[in-house]
């Protein structure tokens, strides 16, 4: 009896100490892997160029969970400069969209992006009036 009691003990610090490396892993790659502004694309009618970027951290999004990702949309004129007011258009291939049309404040808006009860690559793109821009989030099923 007393050898059984011995071998729970040691699994289950066996246990303990994997769910601490696995948080501490997870915590890690959160705060590593942010991408940066991806697929600047212009000049639009206006001149603009605009930049889209979804941050996750990791290696993607779990699917039926709490897990999202920022995606983050960037209006600039032709010199630089950030534009208020651009109308952004949102779509999605998997997963929902905090919201689908955007208003940009200093150049730049954002949403969340849930993740669905699919797995698969979630395609974003925003549209600012005849220009558009892609990016993924990946969705995991673990």
């Amino acid at each position: 009896m007393k050898k059984n009691q011995n071998r729970v003990k040691i699994l289950t610090c066996k246990y303990k100490v994997k769910s601490w490396f696995i948080a501490t892993f997870a915590v890690f790659m959160i705060l590593s892997c942010t991408q940066d502004i991806e697929n600047l694309v212009g000049p639009s009618y206006s001149g603009y160029t605009i930049g889209l970027t979804a941050q996750y951290g990791g290696v993607g999004i779990v699917k039926s969970s709490l897990g999202s990702a920022t995606i983050r949309v960037e209006v600039v004129t032709a010199a630089g400069v950030p534009v208020n007011g651009a109308a952004i258009t949102l779509t999605n291939t998997l997963g929902t969209l905090g919201a689908a049309a955007l208003i940009t404040v200093n150049g730049v808006a954002t949403t969340l992006l849930q993740a669905g009860d699919t797995a698969g690559t979630a395609y974003v793109v925003a549209t600012v009036e005849n220009i558009t821009a892609t990016t993924t989030v990946p969705i995991l099923s673990f």
